[in-house]
């Protein structure tokens, strides 16, 4: 690429000053330098604040209380859903499901699918995807602290999780380090 503007950039200067090959070569040649230097300066260019994102997309609560104002969902129904949601993770282990959908978890559970993601959104400030991989993120620290000889592709498949990279990724964005780096200090101490 570098190369190819390189030489474009000399064609123009060819032409400039020789003043041959005025045609649609020329024009070509302006649109490529300028669109391989306007590719070069927009990489060079920091990143503001606004554009970077957090490892885990926090849903903010003030925002979410103000899109769920008219919801027919009082505090006693949310309260029984987070309930139940707890019981889903906890006691039935859903979240190793690695198919586990927000309408088939609200299948198990007998709730409508607008308030199971109203009650996480609003009260749990997470979405669907980051509340699953916490509790699947959460079992995987146990495994990995009680099983050290256990591969962690293993780990990461029985947790729920379908490929080693998106474990990896997900477990860096809760946990702020890799399976591996969680593992290596849990090795050199005993377990409790």
């Amino acid at each position: 690429m570098a190369l190819n503007w390189f030489v474009s950039l000399l064609r123009i200067l060819h032409c400039v000053i020789l003043g041959k090959d005025t045609g649609l070569g020329l024009v070509f040649a302006f649109m490529e330098v300028g669109v391989t230097l306007w590719a070069i300066f927009s990489l060079l260019q920091p990143t503001t604040d606004a554009m970077q994102l957090p490892a885990i997309a926090r849903i903010d609560t003030t925002q979410a209380a103000a899109k769920y104002g008219r919801s027919a969902l009082d505090a006693t129904a949310r309260a029984r859903i987070q309930r139940k949601l707890s019981a889903a993770m906890t006691d039935l282990r859903l979240h190793r499901d690695s198919a586990l959908s927000l309408r088939a978890l609200c299948d198990h559970i007998r709730e409508n699918p607008h308030y199971v993601s109203q009650v996480l959104n609003q009260d749990l400030a997470t979405s669907f995807h980051d509340f699953v991989n916490r509790q699947r993120i959460d079992d995987a620290k146990v495994a990995l602290r009680s099983s050290p000889e256990r591969p962690i592709l293993e780990i990461a498949l029985d947790v729920g999780f379908n490929s080693k990279s998106t474990f990896n990724a997900a477990f860096r964005a809760h946990a702020g380090m890799t399976p591996s780096e969680y593992r290596r200090p849990q090795a050199a101490s005993p377990l409790p």
